[in-house]
């Protein structure tokens, strides 16, 4: 089955048009219905409403007079209160107490001192020594006494009395008012019961204290006495006894010929009670006149039933229209605007509804805030990261650089070292053909000792040997100077060692926790270079002991060969000569042993250093590789910071299509954003990944926001001082962005990372300052929720 809901009965007409018709039609059946039952029930629950009627006006008359009584306790304890009052200068408070005795209608103003002895403004004093009202006001109590018959006018009256304070608080005195007791019969003669209806007041003890007729108040008439000797007032003193015990009720008496019905309440704060009634005739005598009134009462009923039924229905409509209009201006981005107090204060379902559409309209504000604060975090973040990255960029690149110089000296220390291996491999090649030789030496220096006969005939051999040995000692000579040379290339190498360790040494501080394993492997160098030193040291003490022996030797053969001339006349003396010869000669071979094993050693010494050397170089070939991994790394974060930055210019964009502020107000947030553009831009030059030159930076005068500073901003905010407090950073801001790009542009990276790294200072300043004038700009221009 399918509904035609264009052209259903009533769907064309308004809902408001649709409520107002079906309840007034049956407001008129009701309110009909209800004259009817009312007119034929009323005469059935007069008389019992009565009795309700009258308790509630007798309570409501207790109020009346509390609140009447109260005044004038009000009105004597301001006037107490008066500094004039309270200097108690006598002469002072005359002439305030004569004005307001006279403003009041007071019968007379006194005061009463410490001594309990109260003074008038005519001149009159009186002893109120043991008087309940007065020793409760010195005991600081404002009160007034029960109605008493004055002795002078025999009226009633009533004492207020007042406590005065000095400026300490302490009470110095009483300030006490005669009041005419007649103004509560005054207050009496206004509440009735109907026409010919009456009240009246008693006191603790069933005196009449205020009534229509004055005259029971003068005589201070009390019916519960005279019910004693008069019968007749046995009901009326019943209900005064009820009075004096302070109940609330309802009770009929006859009095004077007629019934009467009365309710009775007690006066807060009084020992006091109030009785409001009227007789039963008059009672009676309203039902026709309550009949005519429900009719008019009735007719009136419609007419505002009408009324209130238009009223409820544009009530439930209100805030459907409201909500529509907020949705519409939620669909034009327009979120400053509410729903209005007195909708959304609704206990009804048309409440709930503006709440609801209220609820949302804060939660989707609130929701559009915490998008705008987190981009400006995004924004914020985005900044550092690239400052961070760039920073890093630059570090890295700077620790390549190093290393690879490094590298290149480790490499040469190598070829160095291997060089210097192979000439102390031929040195001790060297070294060991001159020991065959001096082995050979010390053979033949034995042969010529146990043949020292056969000297004469050997003698031109013996010279032709000792020419050999002459040469050979020559050769060993050129070999030791040979030597020393080597020795003199090891203690160079030994020092460009022992200086590159220490490069490297440093070089690894600098790089701190990465160039550890560097310090360890320049320590060892720098060993090795030590202990090449000291070998070089004793290889060298070697070879001087050889070239002075040497130099010895051959001067010892050229003896020989004098001695061989003459052999046959010293035969005697070439023996021991040979002798000590092959003394010497054995220490030759000695020396020359240790030598040999001295540059051995070296030689292996040397050979360990190349191999360390070239370990190094492949490490911090491994390490350039890692170095060369962060810098991609950070050119990685560089791009993503980068592209958080443009995110959260897009997120700016979409977050301003909403107006979340009325006109006039504040926003801090493209501002920020914006500014936090030139730190990002600025971080991206420092990593190398964006160009900026000096010239690109707006001046602070010349951005968007510098316009509106030294423009309309500075008429509207000029005052306040966080507005005059934010021109000095935003303008070290712009400055320190141009700055950065000249120090690049100069080739000086080192000064632009320190210069970036207050950038960022900066910039946390700008943006601290903006939101504190925000909140200075805004305090009466943000939106509830």
């Amino acid at each position: 089955m399918k509904f035609r809901t264009g052209n259903s009965l009533g769907a064309n007409v308004r809902l408001k048009t649709k409520l107002i018709a079906m309840v007034s039609l049956l407001l008129i059946l009701t309110c009909g219905c209800l004259a009817v039952l009312a007119t034929l029930t009323f005469r059935q629950g007069m008389t019992r409403n009565t009795g309700v009627g009258l308790v509630n006006m007798a309570k409501e008359g207790a109020q009346l007079v509390r609140s009447s009584l109260d005044v004038q306790l009000t009105a004597v304890q301001e006037v107490a209160a008066r500094n004039v009052i309270r200097d108690m200068d006598w002469n002072k408070q005359k002439t305030v107490l004569e004005e307001e005795g006279k403003s009041h209608h007071y019968l007379a103003m006194g005061i009463v001192t410490p001594d309990h002895v109260v003074h008038y403004c005519d001149g009159g004093t009186t002893d109120v020594s043991g008087r309940e009202y007065v020793e409760k006001a010195f005991e600081g109590k404002t009160n007034m006494s029960e109605v008493i018959i004055g002795r002078a006018t025999h009226q009633p009256e009533i004492m207020i009395a007042a406590p005065v304070r000095s400026k300490e608080g302490k009470v110095v005195g009483v300030l006490d008012v005669r009041l005419s007791a007649t103004f509560l019969s005054g207050i009496t003669d206004h509440i009735r019961y109907g026409k010919g209806g009456y009240s009246y007041i008693i006191d603790g003890q069933g005196t009449l204290i205020a009534h229509d007729n004055p005259k029971f108040v003068v005589e201070r008439t009390n019916f519960i006495k005279e019910a004693e000797t008069k019968p007749e007032f046995a009901p009326l003193a019943k209900m005064f006894k009820h009075m004096t015990l302070k109940k609330t009720g309802f009770q009929g008496y006859p009095f004077l010929g007629k019934d009467r019905l009365f309710g009775y309440a007690p006066i807060e704060g009084t020992d006091w009670s109030i009785a409001v009634g009227a007789t039963s005739d008059n009672v009676l005598s309203a039902v026709s006149t309550q009949t005519r009134h429900i009719a008019l009462s009735t007719f009136l009923l419609l007419i505002l039933g009408v009324v209130m039924v238009w009223f409820t229905a544009a009530t439930i409509t209100r805030p459907i229209k409201a909500g529509i209009d907020q949705l519409e201006r939620i669909k034009r981005g327009d979120m400053t605007e509410d729903l209005p107090p007195s909708l959304c204060s609704r206990k009804d379902e048309a409440g709930e509804l503006a709440r609801g559409i209220q609820g949302m309209v804060d939660a989707l504000r609130e929701m559009l805030r915490e998008i705008t604060g987190g981009v400006q975090t995004l924004s914020s973040s985005s900044a550092e990261l690239s400052g961070v990255s760039g920073q890093m960029a630059a570090r890295v690149k700077e620790m390549s650089e190093r290393a690879n110089t490094v590298a290149a000296a480790a490499e040469e220390s190598s070829a160095n070292s291997a060089s210097v291996s192979a000439g102390m491999e031929q040195m001790t090649a060297n070294i060991t053909s001159v020991a065959g030789a001096t082995e050979e030496l010390s053979a033949t220096v034995g042969e010529i000792a146990s043949n020292s006969e056969k000297a004469r005939a050997i003698s031109a051999e013996a010279i032709q040997q000792s020419d050999a040995v002459s040469a050979a000692m020559k050769e060993l000579g050129r070999a030791a100077q040979e030597i020393g040379q080597v020795t003199e290339t090891i203690t160079s190498i030994s020092a460009q060692t022992n200086l590159l360790a220490l490069n490297a040494t440093i070089e690894a501080a600098r790089a701190g926790a990465a160039g550890k394993g560097f310090a360890v492997v320049a320590g060892e160098i720098k060993e090795l270079a030590q202990q090449t030193a000291a070998a070089t040291e004793d290889i060298k003490t070697k070879v001087s002991g050889i070239q002075t022996s040497t130099a010895g030797a051959m001067s010892n053969i050229e003896k020989i060969g004098g001695v061989i001339e003459h052999v046959s006349e010293i035969v005697s003396s070439i023996a021991a000569a040979i002798e000590e010869q092959s003394v010497v000669t054995r220490d030759v071979a000695g020396n020359i042993s240790q030598a040999s094993a001295g540059v051995k050693d070296s030689t292996e010494r040397v050979a360990q250093t190349a191999e360390v050397s070239h370990c190094i170089a492949q490490d911090i070939a491994r390490v350039n590789a890692t170095i060369e991994k962060i810098n991609l790394n950070g050119q990685n974060v560089q791009s993503s910071a980068m592209g958080l930055s443009k995110l959260a210019e897009r997120f700016q964009q979409l977050v301003g299509r909403f107006r979340l502020q009325k006109a006039g107000a504040f926003d801090p947030g493209p501002i920020k954003v914006a500014h936090q553009a030139w730190v990002s831009r600025a971080a991206g030059l420092l990593a190398g990944q964006q160009t900026l030159s000096a010239n690109e930076v707006t001046d602070h005068h010349q951005c968007m926001f510098g316009k509106w500073y030294y423009g309309d901003g500075m008429k509207q905010c000029g005052s306040l001082a966080v507005f005059r407090a934010l021109e000095a950073p935003h303008a070290d801001l712009h400055s320190g962005v141009r700055e950065i790009a000249q120090l690049v542009a100069t080739g000086r990276r080192d000064e632009a990372a320190r210069e970036f790294e207050a950038l960022v200072n900066i910039s946390h300043t700008v943006c601290e300052k903006l939101d504190e004038l925000a909140g200075a700009v805004n305090k009466d221009s943000t939106p509830r929720g």
